[in-house]
């Protein structure tokens, strides 16, 4: 909510991006009873995706119009890549008063590896090649270059954010979380 009253604020005094919105995605560790979780949470099309034993799923849910057609099985879900409505939001923060994100809590495991990304990134790469890049043997930073880098060869037609993160396998009382981060891309 202090992010969305800050961005409502700079509107005020810059009525050009008044009309303008941005999403937000994170992952975070929280304790409860006693144990820790991961606290995921989105507003908008970023995303947060989960590699775990090979297996990619996508954890957060879009905000957007294609979804809620998803949703309501109006289209299929390969169809919401290139429909003409595919960036309309309807979650932001900026734009709305209140904007609500959705939140999820699971027990961390050792050996996972997450993606954060803008819809720049899952705009350009489908699942196939993202879980093909994540399973990747490397540094999380150097996980993070090669996703942006084909992610702009394959049109980079938007910003493209991205934060790899690696829970290191073994105890997971103790685990090691270890990040690699790239920049905005300009288009």
């Amino acid at each position: 909510q202090d992010a969305n009253a800050a961005i409502r604020l700079r509107a005020q005094v810059a009525p050009a991006v008044s009309d303008m919105g941005t999403t937000a995605v994170g992952l975070a560790m929280v304790t409860e009873n006693g144990g820790d979780y991961w606290l995921a949470f989105n507003v908008g099309d970023s995303r947060i995706y989960r590699l775990y034993h090979g297996e990619l799923a996508q954890i957060t849910v879009d905000h957007s119009y294609v979804q809620d057609l998803v949703a309501a099985g109006r289209i299929a879900p390969e169809e919401a890549r290139t429909h003409p409505e595919r960036n309309i939001v309807t979650r932001v923060l900026g734009v709305q008063d209140h904007p609500v994100p959705d939140f999820w809590v699971f027990p961390p495991e050792p050996g996972e590896r997450f993606l954060i990304c803008s819809d720049g990134l899952s705009g350009e790469l489908d699942d196939p090649v993202i879980a093909h890049l994540l399973s990747i043997d490397a540094a999380p930073y150097e996980v993070a270059r090669l996703l942006i880098e084909t992610a702009n060869s394959s049109g980079g037609r938007d910003n493209i954010s991205v934060i790899v993160v690696d829970v290191a396998a073994g105890d997971t009382s103790d685990l090691e979380v270890t990040t690699g981060q790239r920049p905005l891309n300009p288009p």
